[in-house]
């Protein structure tokens, strides 16, 4: 990166937008980013320090922390088996943080990347969920555009009853889920219903220390592997002869 801001070409690297990390004292040769960082004509930061990077920011935007924002933990040790848990916030945002995923919502926004969304929704949202997602449903199947924008859509409908983007955006997950999860969510005891995406949703909610909301299939184990060979594919081509050539006495010098 900073190779391509520094390389004078007229296309190159003009604005860099920075979200939850610290290239100038983090990343390798930290001098060289900091060098090509003060060159931008633009670098955005939003974090919940005012780190290195951000100093150098031309604008920052403040982040809630995980104790303030709605958040997820997965924990990929207990195949077959699978524990979730919906973290929620602690203690309230001060001033006007945001959570990340809200910020680029507000982003995407200005950039014109959210269609216009009908005030009834907004309505809606402040019902009940199944009766929300049936109205957005309804209005999606006649505009194809809004699926490709449906996680901001959920985030600017639902922020004024949650305050959280990434919950209304998980929600949304669970509704679409696809086939086999909600095989494995049936396996886990959430029958499969048209409703099943919510119920287990409320689940999370009810549950605050997490719950299993699947339970993989053990004896078609392959079955999720979407591969043309139905293999877990580990050869790669472009890397194939520098792997081969990989040997103990040579490792030093790599």
């Amino acid at each position: 990166m900073p190779e391509e801001i520094l390389s004078g070409h007229p296309e190159r690297l003009r604005a860099v937008y920075v979200s939850a990390c610290n290239p100038l004292r983090s990343y390798p040769d930290t001098a060289a980013y900091e060098k090509a960082f003060d060159r931008l004509d633009l670098l955005v930061v939003n974090d919940l320090v005012m780190s290195e990077t951000a100093r150098l920011a031309h604008y920052v935007l403040p982040c809630r922390s995980y104790y303030e924002s709605w958040d997820a933990t997965f924990f990929p040790w207990t195949y077959p088996d699978a524990y979730f848990q919906l973290r929620r916030p602690l203690v309230p945002a001060p001033g006007q943080c945001l959570e990340a995923s809200q910020i680029h919502t507000l982003l995407a926004d200005k950039l014109g990347l959210v269609p216009e969304i009908p005030e009834d929704l907004y309505e809606a949202a402040k019902g009940d969920r199944m009766g929300f997602g049936i109205k957005l449903m309804t209005w999606a199947a006649k505009e194809p555009e809004v699926f490709k924008a449906m996680p901001f859509i959920l985030a600017k409908t639902l922020r004024k009853e949650w305050d959280s983007a990434a919950k209304a955006g998980l929600w949304g997950m669970l509704m679409t889920a696809p086939a086999l999860f909600r095989e494995n969510a049936a396996r886990a005891g959430f029958k499969p219903d048209m409703d099943q995406g919510d119920r287990i949703f409320q689940a999370l909610l009810d549950t605050p220390q997490g719950l299993w909301v699947g339970k993989a299939d053990e004896e078609n184990p392959m079955a999720a592997v979407k591969t043309p060979s139905g293999k877990i594919e580990l050869f790669i081509p472009e890397l194939a002869d520098e792997a081969k050539n990989l040997n103990a006495e040579a490792e030093p010098q790599i």
